[in-house]
């Protein structure tokens, strides 16, 4: 499986605290540290490191020399929150000087800057984290609103795309298998809650064989597709709860 998947994110509007504008600093890098937000910043590299993912910034700041990785890890670093600090560490080295992808300076556009990663560094896909400039669809963007920069929604988003990535075929949501499977009168809004409950148990131990197996053959004791598999039963088992826990309600 090609797992030669991407994050590419933008820093301001995305992973800076509110009015970072007001912040100055005559040296560039120092002034990204402190306009960073460490939790924001934690929570996007956390989920890279997840996945073991390549990432790149394509932040204009990179453009007049900043060097956007090095300036959020420091802030993590600098934490008072004793697990971002560890895991900044952890991230570090040699994780980041690994997966990292270095972006020249002469780009026109985010789009043209990330097209020249995925030829040069021969990915599969890129999932792209913007706040203001348009990202064309082929680089999967998720939209954040500048005013709040990435929040759990967002990178509720942002998984969701690495896991279909990731899993390809093995990816589907149980109303989609409904509606593929059914014909053009029996939709997923009229199934009854036993049938629709039943429908997710079948699918949650289709993923658990799928983990079995993985879990079986693989050397790597955490692949990415077995991570993916996962949060992918982890989901449905929530989504089942809720479904469950609604009709316990009414």
């Amino acid at each position: 499986m090609n797992n030669n998947i991407a994050i590419a994110f933008d820093f301001a509007g995305v992973l800076d605290v509110q009015d970072s504008f007001k912040i100055c600093d005559s040296n560039l890098n120092e002034r990204v540290m402190k306009q960073t937000d460490p939790v924001k910043a934690y929570k996007l590299l956390n989920l890279i490191y997840k996945y073991q993912l390549k990432f790149f910034c394509i932040s204009t700041l990179e453009k007049y020399g900043a060097n956007v990785v090095t300036a959020l890890i420091r802030s993590m670093r600098n934490s008072d929150d004793e697990n971002i600090s560890i895991f900044a560490e952890e991230f570090r080295k040699p994780f980041a000087r690994k997966n990292q992808l270095r972006v020249s300076s002469n780009w026109n556009t985010k789009n043209s800057s990330i097209a020249e990663r995925i030829q040069s560094h021969n990915l599969s896909a890129v999932v792209t984290i913007e706040d203001d400039e348009h990202i064309d669809s082929e680089y999967n963007p998720v939209m954040v609103y500048s005013r709040n920069g990435l929040d759990d929604m967002h990178l509720a988003k942002v998984e969701d795309k690495i896991i279909k990535l990731i899993l390809g075929m093995d990816y589907i949501s149980p109303e989609e298998k409904w509606n593929s499977e059914a014909d053009q009168y029996n939709q997923w809004r009229e199934l009854d809650l036993s049938e629709r409950t039943t429908l997710f148990d079948s699918m949650i131990d289709s993923l658990d064989s799928k983990i079995q197996c993985i879990s079986e053959e693989e050397t790597n004791s955490n692949p990415p597709h077995l991570v993916a598999l996962k949060t992918l039963k982890q989901r449905l088992a929530s989504e089942r709860n809720e479904i469950l826990n609604t009709e316990d309600a009414v």
